[in-house]
């Protein structure tokens, strides 16, 4: 077999082998429901259980995210996103919310509506305040919103009755605030991280 031939067969080994991974991890992406690209899960929105889009420099959120209706597990910290879209609370069955280290400055009103809502990270934005339907969580059991811009604790923290643990590092909180935070904690038995 001439030398030509030779590479001209193993690049044609190359790519098969290439295209059967390929292959292979669309075929595990639909088997197990864990999904790495957006356009490929809002291509299957029945078969998408976990969406990781982290470090993916994403900017923003289409509103056909809402359509992924057996997503438990979105996960999209390390991006760059100021807002989530509205279409994010037509998430029902949303267990796992991980959106930290991102620049988010808000968040939509109707995120108290996720009443699967377990784990929440929203640490290291640029929130200001949580929405006033957050109490409306009543099954999330772990909250980070450490390392944001409140000048405050928000008072509709102490009102997720199941709240097991509370991150508010970097907070800055001193003085009289932390002695009332620390006071409401040991009520309530939240196990919290306030350095």
């Amino acid at each position: 077999m001439s030398m030509n031939k030779k590479v001209i067969l193993g690049h044609l080994i190359l790519w098969s082998a290439l295209g059967i991974f390929i292959l292979n991890l669309h075929l595990y992406e639909m088997l197990s429901g864990n999904y790495r690209d957006l356009q490929r899960a809002l291509n299957a929105p029945n078969l998408v259980t976990q969406l990781d889009l982290s470090n993916q420099n994403l900017t923003s959120l289409p509103p056909e995210i809402g359509q992924l209706q057996r997503l438990k597990t979105l996960r999209i910290s390390y991006n760059k996103l100021t807002t989530l879209p509205e279409a994010i609370c037509d998430l029902n069955n949303l267990q796992v919310l991980k959106a930290g280290y991102n620049q988010l400055e808000s968040l939509p009103e109707c995120m108290g509506y996720l009443s699967e809502l377990r784990e929440l990270r929203l640490g290291f934005n640029q929130l200001l305040t949580l929405p006033n339907t957050f109490n409306l969580l009543e099954d999330l059991e772990r909250l980070h919103v450490g390392y944001n811009q409140f000048e405050v604790v928000p008072k509709v923290l102490f009102e997720l009755t199941q709240l097991q643990h509370l991150g508010l590092n970097g907070m800055g909180l001193g003085g009289q605030d932390l002695y009332e935070l620390k006071a409401i904690l040991f009520q309530t038995k939240i196990k919290a991280d306030t350095y």
